[in-house]
């Protein structure tokens, strides 16, 4: 469908909507979990409960069970593949002779707003589920009675450290209990009219002077008051910051995922409840990087992953064609999202998970993705104006150099204890020496420092300075009439064979001056994504998004920054470095 000018919204308000899951989940509980069960099968196992792995049906000999169409496995020969399949079937009563029983236990308290129960092929009619602490002693008992293979058993319990599951009755004769894995809180899902209002803000910087966040604003109508901090059995009890949510938008009869972002702040107001979250490079920003250390022609893959490491991150992809590049300087400590900032700027790279949990790491690329022509725009938001003029690029750079004499870099009277010590500049860890204590775990960038009878301490080493020296990149010719600018960073690593790209890459990202603002029906465009624009005239005109907030319930409506708004006058075609728009018009 076609909807042109302000007219849009209405109609695109009736035909998109959003759609937010929330996984309120304790997931520190999975791995910590210890399993014990009354009569799990030989081919029963503890990995699909920590992996959380869906099982495919699986055929056995119950009454009426197993139905020979071809959807049914056989039972596998090995562990793995099922988690709880009880030996025991129930009697012809539906009730067994000796209730299975499977135990959880933890060595540390946990807390959530219930569990989620996964069965395979069918689900129990009745069982009973109870929760004690670390003494042993019971917190609270409930029947639950599942109707589906996902079934969740709401019970807000906080600092339990064991739970115990007893099987009593199944919905037919002759029938296993086959428990897949347990989830240990909930997977919560607003859709429709239950979310008032939803915004996700994606952001890119090719100029490399930010790491940007991408966020999310979701305003939920809460019936059951489980987020007003007031009630005291509410679902809020259980939930946690960084905590996962994902957000999608119903369109055309498919679903858009529109990020994965985690939860750091919420509110609640007249059952209206407000929660705030950012993406996974936000939730980098939580974390330090402590292991600092100078860089001597260091695999660019290699930093990456100490740093993503550091922040217990997984989910990251390095692009092939700077995995291999080679880093000088020093990666200090300080924030994983600031240490990740400092290493896209050295490759010329770009960090984003626009859309997804994946924090993809690549150089920025020149090709128009997607069109938006008139039938998108909305008439009376687009606003063009002019950026400044940068003629220059100028770039502070560091060359450390080890001094040959040890230096005096802690001195303090200092208490009986151990100490975290921070050193101003970076260290040779293997000249270390200390008096008045003993130092240990020594690093770059820091020590611990333990100190048996008070006095005053002493550490020396050998330190690293830096003598920087800077580099310039100029257009080729200054524009007549123009007040030029030069754009000036202080980089704490560089690539050797990288820096005089990076510069021109950055001199060229800035005479993208044009900017242009709209307000525009949303389709496939993301943030760093290069799009054509089309006027009422039927002329191209090219611009890379570099902000954009999506409102997810008022029509998967777009308000969106660019740059780089240049008309393209034939059809345009990537060579893989930049994108030729015809004629000399380089992008």
């Amino acid at each position: 469908m076609q909807i042109y000018g302000e007219e849009a919204s209405e109609e695109a308000v009736m035909s998109t909507y959003a759609i937010v899951k929330f996984n309120l989940e304790d997931t520190t509980a999975i791995q910590k979990a210890a399993f014990t069960f009354t009569d799990n099968s030989t081919f029963g196992g503890t990995a699909p409960f920590r992996a959380k792995k869906e099982a495919v049906p699986h055929g056995y000999m119950g009454r009426n069970q197993f139905v020979l169409d071809g959807s049914l496995q056989e039972i596998p020969d090995s562990q793995g593949e099922v988690g709880f399949w009880s030996l025991q079937k129930s009697g012809a009563d539906r009730k067994f002779e000796h209730n299975p029983v499977m135990e959880i236990k933890f060595r540390e308290n946990h807390t959530s707003s219930g569990l989620t129960f996964v069965f395979e092929g069918e689900c129990p009619k009745k069982m009973k589920v109870t929760w004690y602490d670390l003494g042993g002693d019971k917190i609270a008992e409930v029947i639950h009675t599942p109707v589906s293979l996902w079934s969740f058993c709401k019970m807000q319990v906080k600092n339990y450290a064991k739970i115990r599951l007893e099987f009593m009755e199944t919905h037919f004769a002759e029938r296993c209990i086959r428990l897949q894995y347990v989830i240990y809180g909930q997977y919560i899902t607003w859709s429709d009219l239950e979310v008032k209002t939803a915004k996700v803000t994606e952001q890119i910087d090719e100029s490399n002077q930010t790491q940007p966040v991408n966020t999310a604003q979701v305003d939920i109508i809460d019936e059951n008051n489980d987020f007003d901090i007031a009630n005291p059995s509410g679902a809020w009890n259980s939930a946690e910051y960084y905590q996962k949510l994902t957000m999608q938008e119903y369109k055309d009869g498919a679903l858009i995922d529109c990020g994965t972002f985690y939860l750091n702040g919420w509110s609640f107001k007249s059952n209206i409840a407000s929660f705030k979250a950012v993406d996974a490079v936000g939730y980098l920003d939580t974390v330090t990087y402590r292991e600092g250390t100078v860089l001597d022609h260091a695999r660019a893959k290699d930093v990456i992953d100490s740093v993503m490491a550091a922040a217990g991150w997984t989910d990251y992809v390095v692009d092939d064609n700077i995995a291999d590049m080679e880093l000088v300087g020093y990666l200090k400590k300080q924030t994983c999202r600031n240490a990740l900032k400092e290493i896209c700027f050295a490759l010329g790279a770009q960090a984003t998970c626009s859309r997804s949990d994946v924090i993809t790491i690549r150089q920025p690329d020149r090709y128009i993705a997607t069109y938006v022509g008139p039938d998108r725009k909305f008439i009376g938001k687009t606003q063009v104006a002019l950026g400044d003029y940068v003629a220059q690029v100028s770039v502070s750079l560091p060359n450390y150099t080890l001094s040959t004499e040890p230096k005096s870099v802690y001195k303090a009277a200092v208490d009986p204890g151990t100490y975290a010590v921070d050193f101003s500049s970076p260290i040779a860890p293997a000249s270390i020496q200390s008096t008045g204590g003993e130092v240990s775990n020594v690093h770059e960038g820091y020590c611990t420092l333990t100190v048996k009878a008070a006095g005053e301490c002493e550490i020396t080493a050998k330190t690293y300075t830096s003598q920087d020296f800077t580099l310039t990149q100029d257009v080729d010719s200054l524009d007549a009439g123009q007040t030029a600018v030069t754009k000036k960073y202080t980089a704490a690593l560089y690539c050797p064979s990288q820096i005089y790209k990076v510069m021109k890459q950055l001199l060229s990202y800035y005479q993208l001056r044009k900017t242009l603002q709209m307000t525009y029906l949303l389709d496939k465009e993301i943030a760093g994504k290069w799009v054509g624009v089309t006027d009422t005239e039927n002329q191209v005109s090219s611009a890379l998004i570099k902000e954009q907030t999506i409102d997810l319930t008022g029509g998967f409506i777009a308000q969106a920054k660019c740059v780089g708004y240049d008309r393209v006058s034939v059809s345009s075609y990537f060579t893989g470095k930049e994108l030729y728009a015809g004629g000399d018009i380089i992008i």
